[in-house]
């Protein structure tokens, strides 16, 4: 990965700095040090810092020089860490970038790797471009991924274009560290596009991101064939090993979709290799960045989960910028760029102060950065141009009654399964919800077309037995998905994110109940984090008020079209069975 230029004089002030000759500028003292190439805690410390990097690093009696602008930053009672890595999340939806940034520095981030497929999708290449526009005005260094395929199944789905020429282009940029997450089933049947922008990016000299559910022995072997660098898709002590054994790169998930961490734990008792495990979130929800804290809380349950702290170090820092070249970043040493966090214990790693760069983001739990507020062009506003709809575009008709039709059925809220079953026609032909046996109504509308564009179907386990809710935040293209028994409240509920320009909307008897604007490419919203964490919080339990039993609705909301799980989803184009790849009736 390119790093900033260093000149001849910052090469000299740092000799100087570290031969004690010259004033460092920023002088911590510790009374410990994570050493992630020795694995040892050191006993006192004192880091000097010269611009943007380490000057040297010494035990606490060293007597060094301070000048008149040397800041002098005395943790004692704490321990310095590096700076931590986030090596696999998706922070370009929901809330702002740099509100998402106030609350990850609070955790201890000082660097952050982001896939961009969420903006890629809603907005195409200019998304991703704008996204990046806003990483350069942030205090803290944020890397991205390319996105991989957009959509990920064309003959399936649509989403906004994103190209060849597009992704080039973004492959190019000094920001990119990477290939996005690339899903198993296109590589092994070959898929010309894909494989061509693999191509491209190993001859670019970066790694490519893996998502490899439910590969395994010779398909997980074909796939890392193909020079797949990671996965953070493993759920079992047993699917972790084969990947580390093909010398693949394993990220733990501890986040809002899965928290894999507790399973795979003790994986560091057994004969096994762990030096290429890491530890990401793939995402938190604004809620749990308000609640819980970040990499932190990570590293605090990893702890919990009996992993050696100084591994869990290692697996935040160190790891996470070897597998993506960031150079000189993930450690403490002399020219090393000065990215450091100090915490209480390595326990619960709670937060005293966040320097990265070598500038001081966060100290004693209080701010010191300022956060630029993010910019979205206007072009980003109303965005969607989905035609306003009414009660008949939901209407699924059948000649025989009653029909039989397929239902998608929610196990839990990423997974799903089908079943047959019979509902009665109303007198005009319309197939009936059956809210008593929990069978309501799925739909699924292209964001991106003046003329309506979308599939109907049914779905069980939702629980609503009256209203609609609506969404344009969906994996991962972002089109509108609705869900509700009655047909009016979905086209009310699917007209209000029309015109809100995105969002998340609750209908009863064609009245909006909650909504949370996202106006900002249909998936961001422009308000606080806190904020849009309480929306988030008060929708979800309307959700649940009105007979959801799921305990993360909004989550399922978001997944029931996405082709990225098993096993059955509705697109825009249709009822897709995932593992045949091909789209089955929903009325058979």
């Amino acid at each position: 990965m390119k790093i900033r230029e260093v000149t001849r004089e910052e090469v000299e002030r740092l000799v100087g700095v570290a031969l004690f000759k010259v004033p460092a500028d920023l002088i911590l003292k510790a009374q410990g040090l994570v050493n992630v190439f020795t694995g040892k805690v050191q006993k006192e410390a004192t880091v000097g810092i010269s611009g943007k990097r380490i000057a040297y690093v010494n035990g606490q009696d060293q007597a060094v020089p301070t000048g008149p602008d040397t800041r002098v930053i005395d943790v004692n009672d704490s321990i310095l860490c590096p700076g931590f890595i986030e090596g696999h999340t998706h922070v370009d939806g929901w809330a702002s970038l740099p509100e998402f940034l106030k609350y990850a520095v609070k955790g201890g981030a000082t660097t952050i790797v982001t896939e961009t497929s969420t903006i890629a999708a809603a907005m195409g290449f200019e998304g991703v471009k704008t996204f990046i526009e806003e990483t350069e005005r942030q205090p803290v260094p944020v890397f991205i991924t390319t996105p991989s395929e957009i959509p990920p199944f064309p003959e399936f789905e649509t989403c906004a274009p994103f190209n060849d020429s597009d992704f080039l282009k973004i492959l190019e940029h000094e920001r990119c560290v990477g290939m996005g997450e690339v899903y198993w089933g296109p590589v092994i049947d070959g898929r010309e596009d894909v494989i061509r922008k693999i191509a491209a990016t190993l001859t670019a000299g970066k790694p490519v991101e893996g998502h490899a559910a439910g590969a395994r022995r010779e398909k997980l072997v074909a796939y890392r064939a193909a020079g797949i660098s990671s996965c953070h898709e493993s759920i079992t002590i047993e699917e972790a090993a084969e990947k580390l054994a093909l010398g693949m790169d394993v990220m733990i998930r501890c986040g809002y979709i899965r928290n894999d961490l507790k399973a795979i734990a003790p994986i560091f008792s057994r004969n096994v290799d762990t030096d290429g495990l890491m530890l990401v979130s793939d995402g938190y929800s604004p809620k749990m960045l308000v609640l819980n804290g970040y990499l932190n809380h990570i590293a605090h349950l990893a702890v919990s989960y009996g992993i050696d702290p100084v591994e869990v170090v290692k697996m935040l820092t160190i790891r996470i910028a070897r597998h993506f070249h960031l150079e000189h970043r993930g450690g403490i040493a002399p020219g090393w760029l000065a990215d450091i966090i100090a915490v209480e214990d390595l326990h619960n790693f709670s937060v005293k102060t966040v320097i990265s760069e070598g500038n001081v983001l966060l100290h004693d739990g209080n701010r010191e950065a300022v956060f630029p507020t993010a910019i979205f062009p206007k072009r980003f506003k109303n965005s969607i141009s989905a035609p306003e709809v009414n009660e008949i575009d939901f209407y699924q008709c059948a000649e025989t009654d009653p029909a039989c039709v397929r239902v998608i059925v929610i196990k839990t809220e990423t997974v799903t399964e089908i079943e047959e079953t019979e509902l009665e026609l109303a007198e005009n032909g319309n197939i009936m919800t059956n809210p008593s046996r929990d069978i309501i109504k799925l739909a699924v509308i292209y964001r991106g077309s003046s003329q309506f564009q979308g599939t109907i179907g049914f779905i069980k386990g939702f629980g609503l037995k009256e209203g609609a809710v609506a969404t344009s935040l969906s994996w991962d293209c972002n089109n509108i998905v609705a869900v509700g028994p009655n047909e009016c409240d979905m086209a009310a509920a699917v007209n209000r994110v029309r015109d809100l320009g995105g969002g998340m909307v609750i209908c009863l008897g064609e009245e909006s109940v909650i909504e949370v604007p996202l106006p900002w490419g249909g998936v961001t919203s422009g308000k606080p984090l806190a904020e849009l964490a309480c929306e988030i919080n008060e929708f979800e339990k309307v959700l649940m008020d009105m007979g959801c039993p799921l305990p993360r609705p909004f989550l399922a909301l978001q997944t029931l079209s996405f082709t990225g799980l098993p096993f059955y989803r509705l697109t825009d184009k249709g009822l897709l069975d995932i593992r045949a790849r091909k789209m089955i009736p929903v009325m058979l």
